[in-house]
C-alpha cells in the first residue's frame, strides 16, 4: 500500500510532509497573547497585538471572532478600536525555510482588514492585512517580539521548542493505528 504524506493541519497539531509533528496547543494562552508594540508608543496611547493559535473565543474585533488583531490601548486599557490582522479560517503552517527544516515553523493568518502600505508597489492599492508568527527552534522564550514588516503585514518571532522537529508524533501514530501498522 502506498501512502502519500501531505502537510496536515488537524485542529492544533500540524504534520509536515515528512511526518514530523508540531503541537500548536502549547503556544496557546488563556484569553490570548497580548503584545504591546513598543515602537508605536504615543504617550498615553499604544498599539497592542492580540492573538492565539487554537482557542480564539476571547479574541474579537468588530464583534467577529478572529485569530489576530491590532487594538488601540489608552492609558493601558484596550479599547474597541481595532483592525483585524488575520482570520481564524485562513491559517497556514509551513517551515520558515524549506531548505533548512530545523529552523522552525511559520504560522500565517490572512484575510484581515484592508490596508494600504505606501512602500508597496503599485502605490495606492489596498490589500488585506496578514499576521505571521515565526516559531524558531530554540530554548523557550517568554514573549513574542514584534518585527516590523510594512503597514499590512504584522510579524512576530519567538524561540520555542514547539518549532523543533519531532519525528513520528501524534498524527503518524494515529495513521499507523488506523491502517493496522505495528510498532
Amino acid at each position: 500500500m502506498l501512502i502519500l504524506l501531505l502537510p496536515i493541519v488537524l485542529g492544533c497539531i500540524w504534520q509536515d510532509d515528512t511526518g514530523y509533528t508540531y503541537d500548536l496547543t502549547k503556544l496557546d494562552k488563556p484569553g490570548g497573547w497580548q503584545i504591546k508594540d513598543d515602537q508605536s508608543g504615543m504617550g498615553m496611547f499604544s498599539m497592542v497585538y492580540i492573538f492565539n493559535f487554537c482557542d480564539f473565543h476571547a479574541i474579537k474585533c468588530h464583534d467577529k471572532q478572529v485569530a489576530a488583531m491590532e487594538a488601540l490601548a489608552v492609558m493601558g486599557q484596550i479599547t474597541e478600536n481595532c483592525d483585524v490582522a488575520g482570520q481564524v479560517d485562513s491559517k497556514k503552517v509551513t517551515h520558515i525555510d524549506q531548505n533548512d527544516l530545523q529552523q522552525g515553523i511559520l504560522i500565517s493568518y490572512g484575510l484581515g482588514d484592508l490596508c494600504m502600505d505606501a512602500k508597496q508597489q503599485p502605490a495606492g492599492v489596498m490589500q488585506p492585512r496578514q499576521a505571521q508568527f515565526y516559531i524558531e527552534c530554540g530554548p523557550d522564550e517568554k514573549d513574542f517580539r514584534v518585527t516590523p514588516n510594512g503597514e499590512c503585514v504584522d510579524q512576530f518571532r519567538i524561540k520555542s521548542q514547539i518549532g523543533c522537529r519531532k519525528k513520528q508524533g501524534y498524527l503518524w501514530k494515529q495513521l499507523k493505528a488506523l491502517i493496522g501498522f505495528w510498532d
